[in-house]
C-alpha cells in the first residue's frame, strides 16, 4: 500500500462465473510475503457460489503487502478484473516479483563443471545468464530461458572449459529488461599442471608426459570434445615418461584429455589443428 487506511474492492468475471478469492498479510515486504508458501489462514475471503465477490481490507498502513489469489473454479474463459470500489487507502500494484534463488553451486565433475540452482519463485522472468570469471573480467559462457514458474524451477548447465579456480555469477534478465545478479560462488578444477601436451596445438600426434613423476603400468586415456562428449577412449601400458597418442581421427578444436593410472588422474586442455 501507498496510503493510510481501509481499502475496499470488488473483484469481478466477464463473461460471469464463479470467481473465488483469498487475501493474506500484511507482509513487511515482498521477499518476507514469497518466502514461504506457510501463509496460514487468509484475512478476507469468499467462496460463495456466486459470481465475483468484495470485500474489505481495514486499517493498512504504508509499506504493507498483501498476496490475493483468485481462481475460476468453473474455468471457463472470462476475465477477471479487481478495482477499488472505497476506502482511503492507495494500492500500488507496481511490484514485480523478483527471481528468489533458492540455492546456487557448482561440483567439478571430471572435465567439466556442473552448475546447477533453484529459484524458489519466478515472475516475469525471461532469461538466466550463466558468466564466468575469466582473467578478472565476466563473461558470459552460457544462457538458458527461464521456466517462469511462480513456485520456482531447477537448472543445470555443464561448463567444459575446467580452469584451476571457477567462479560463476548469474545474470537474471526480465522480460522488462532489467537485471540482477547472484552471489558469486567457486568451484577448484580437477587438473594437474604437471601434465604435459606436445606440441600444443597438435597435428597428427599427441605427446604426453607427467613431469615430476614416473608411471609404469597401465593407464587409460580419455578425450572429449568442447561439448565433453567422450570421442576417444583407449588403454595403454607405459614403460617411460613420454608417450605417444594418435590424433589423426579427431577433426579440429578444442579438446580434453584426461589420463588415469593406479595413482592418480591428470587433465588438461588441448587445440587439434
Amino acid at each position: 500500500m501507498s496510503s493510510d487506511g481501509d481499502f475496499e474492492f470488488e473483484i469481478t468475471a466477464d463473461p460471469a462465473v464463479d470467481v473465488d478469492y483469498a487475501i493474506w498479510g500484511p507482509f513487511s515486504d515482498l521477499n518476507a510475503a514469497i518466502s514461504s508458501c506457510n501463509w496460514g489462514a487468509p484475512i478476507e475471503c469468499d467462496y460463495s457460489i456466486s459470481p465475483g465477490g468484495s470485500g474489505v481490507i481495514n486499517c493498512t498502513t504504508v509499506g504493507d503487502v498483501y498476496l490475493v489469489l483468485i481462481t475460476n473454479y468453473s474455468s471457463d474463459p472470462t476475465d477477471i478484473s479487481m478495482n477499488q470500489t472505497g476506502g482511503t487507502a492507495v494500492p500500488d500494484c507496481s511490484i514485480v516479483m523478483p527471481v528468489i534463488i533458492k540455492s546456487f553451486n557448482a561440483a567439478n565433475k571430471g572435465n567439466y563443471n556442473e552448475i546447477t540452482w533453484e529459484s524458489s519463485s519466478e515472475f516475469n522472468s525471461h532469461l538466466y545468464v550463466l558468466e564466468k570469471q575469466v582473467k578478472d573480467q565476466w563473461i558470459s559462457i552460457n544462457e538458458v530461458e527461464s521456466k517462469n514458474r511462480p513456485y520456482g524451477a531447477n537448472y543445470s548447465i555443464k561448463d567444459p572449459d575446467v580452469l584451476k579456480e571457477n567462479y560463476y555469477r548469474l545474470k537474471m534478465i526480465d522480460y522488462d529488461g532489467s537485471t540482477e545478479y547472484s552471489t558469486v560462488i567457486y568451484v577448484r578444477g580437477y587438473i594437474h599442471d604437471n601434465l604435459v601436451l606436445f606440441p600444443n596445438p597438435v597435428m597428427e600426434k599427441i605427446n604426453f608426459s607427467i613431469e615430476g613423476t614416473e608411471i609404469y603400468g597401465d593407464i587409460e586415456i580419455k578425450i572429449f570434445n568442447s561439448t565433453g562428449e567422450l570421442v576417444k577412449n583407449l588403454k595403454m601400458s607405459l614403460d617411460s615418461e613420454r608417450n605417444t597418442i594418435d590424433s589423426k581421427d579427431l577433426k579440429n578444436g578444442v579438446y580434453y584429455i584426461e589420463i588415469t593410472s593406479s595413482l592418480d588422474t591428470w587433465k588438461t586442455k588441448f587445440v587439434k589443428n
